[in-house]
């Protein structure tokens, strides 16, 4: 079965109360990732935290527009969730993947 090829990225970029990341790390693992990884389309996905823990970058590969603008819809929509863990969204954006290494 051959793999899906990515063609547009969701980035979005976050604060994050560094107070609170064994909280947020524990839901990334436990909750996150595993919905993430279930969305239709996505092909990977990859999250960062700055060294001195305040601030992510998440950039999620899907193999469709139509599916990261439906995955970008959602993390928007989701503030309010991602405020009661002490993370805040600054912007999220769909992108089109122009090469690959």
């Amino acid at each position: 079965m051959a793999t899906a090829r990515a063609t547009h990225a969701v980035v979005a970029n976050f604060d994050m109360d560094a107070s609170r990341r064994d909280e947020q790390e524990e839901g990334l693992r436990n909750r996150i990732a595993p919905g993430v990884r279930s969305t239709p389309g996505v092909v990977h996905g990859y999250w960062t935290r700055s060294r001195d823990d305040t601030r992510s970058t998440v950039m999620v590969l899907f193999e469709s527009a139509r599916a990261a603008a439906a995955f970008a819809e959602s993390v928007q929509a989701n503030a309010a969730g991602q405020q009661s863990v002490g993370i805040v969204l600054r912007d999220v954006d769909v992108r089109v993947i122009t090469a690959e290494v």
